[in-house]
């Protein structure tokens, strides 16, 4: 008998086994059917699989990241069909996909979900009245998209807000804020993670801060600027000691003192800005209410023509 050719007792076992493990295969298939039918509807399922959903909050910065990482989940989940006809090349291409009503229905509610939960509350009454998935998407691209210019705008905007100093800031927290607003742009992501004194880019920018900060602090943060080497998460650590080493009325004083010398600069240069969308002065374009409520008015109006599109297709 050849050694390799199993005896008629090992074919037993062999087919035994198979037979087991085919067994068992088809209760595992039926046990994870029930259970996805019987305690919960599907598309909670998948939601609450992390291998699949990736969440990123929309803000005015990320349009591009957020869009990209929605993208990506509904691919995952296969519903990229509900926005079949949009701009986006992946809703292009989607593939028609033959559901039921209901199927439709829940993967409907399950885009919906999506999106809604990586908004904040302003944004969720702005989607409020949306009829579907697609209708939201369209809204917020259009509310959200802007051009390369005005994201970088927007940016050293807020940029310029989180250098200001206020009573009980910290040096390193605020450092971190700073990172992360970079962090917001595409290409920018990790322009300040981990830097070193050695890093141009860095350098210019907290030269800049220091010209908005206190004097007492100002000081500190230039002579490290001169004399330190190293990463500057941990320079900001040690300057957070050496003002907490400050007297407290030092403190204070100069910080107010300051605050007093920049007032009248600041209030000759609110008196000359001038506002671009409506030419007055006084405020700027970022801050106009005129350009808001024009803003809010031409979405409305470019929603009603678009269903009076789509009615007229029909």
């Amino acid at each position: 008998m050849n050694p390799e050719t199993p005896s008629a007792p090992e074919k037993e076992i062999q087919a035994d086994l198979a037979t087991l493990i085919m067994s068992l295969s088809q209760a595992i298939k039926s046990s994870t059917t029930s259970t996805n039918s019987d305690q919960q509807p599907k598309t909670t399922a998948r939601l609450l699989d992390p291998t699949i959903i990736k969440s990123t909050k929309l803000t005015d910065l990320n349009w591009t990241n957020w869009s990209t990482n929605m993208i990506r989940n509904f691919k995952g989940l296969g519903i990229l069909y509900l926005f079949k006809g949009l701009e986006e090349e992946e809703f292009l291409n989607a593939m028609d996909v033959e559901k039921t009503d209901r199927e439709k229905a829940e993967e409907e509610t399950e885009a919906l979900g999506l999106i809604r939960a990586s908004l904040d509350e302003e944004t969720l009454d702005y989607i409020d009245g949306a009829p579907n998935a697609k209708r939201c998407w369209s809204m917020l691209r259009m509310r959200y998209k802007i051009s390369t210019d005005q994201q970088h705008a927007k940016l050293i905007e807020k940029v310029f807000q989180d250098m200001e100093w206020k009573e009980g800031d910290r040096m390193f927290q605020k450092w971190l804020k700073i990172q992360n607003k970079f962090g917001e742009i595409p290409n920018f992501e990790h322009l300040l993670d981990g830097t070193t004194t050695a890093c141009m880019t860095t350098r210019l920018i907290i030269h800049l801060w220091a010209n908005r900060l206190p004097r007492s602090i100002a000081t500190i943060l230039e002579r490290h600027l001169k004399l330190s080497q190293g990463k500057w998460t941990d320079i900001m650590y040690k300057i957070d000691d050496e003002i907490d080493s400050l007297p407290k009325n030092f403190q204070k004083t100069s910080s107010s003192s300051a605050s007093n010398q920049t007032r009248p600069d600041q209030s000759q240069q609110r008196s000359k800005t001038k506002c671009f969308f409506c030419t007055k002065l006084g405020h700027r374009e970022s801050e106009c209410r005129t350009k808001k409520t024009w803003e809010r008015r031409n979405i409305t109006a470019n929603m009603s023509l678009m269903d009076e599109n789509q009615i007229s297709e029909k």
